[in-house]
């Protein structure tokens, strides 16, 4: 039986914004598909959160390698062409 595998990259990212409110710096993490730096982290939560302040100082990557059958695949994807 064929299958078909590709691994995937979880980038766990740490860092922190400034909170206007409070007036001091808190702490931000989230998890984002794909293998990323601290800058184009922050780069990335800049712009998803439009949120000037963040700055991401810690990057954890994760990989993990996932497979199915190559019949399953092809009932279960989309064809574009």
């Amino acid at each position: 039986m064929k299958s078909i595998g590709r691994k995937f990259t979880w980038s766990k990212c740490y860092g922190q914004r400034y909170n206007y409110q409070t007036r001091e710096m808190e702490d931000i993490s989230f998890d984002v598909l794909g293998n990323y730096t601290e800058k184009r982290a922050t780069n990335y939560a800049r712009k998803f959160f439009k949120d000037s302040t963040i700055i991401i100082y810690y990057v954890e990557l994760e990989q993990h390698y996932h497979k199915m059958s190559a019949e399953k695949f092809l009932q279960e994807s989309e064809r574009v062409y």
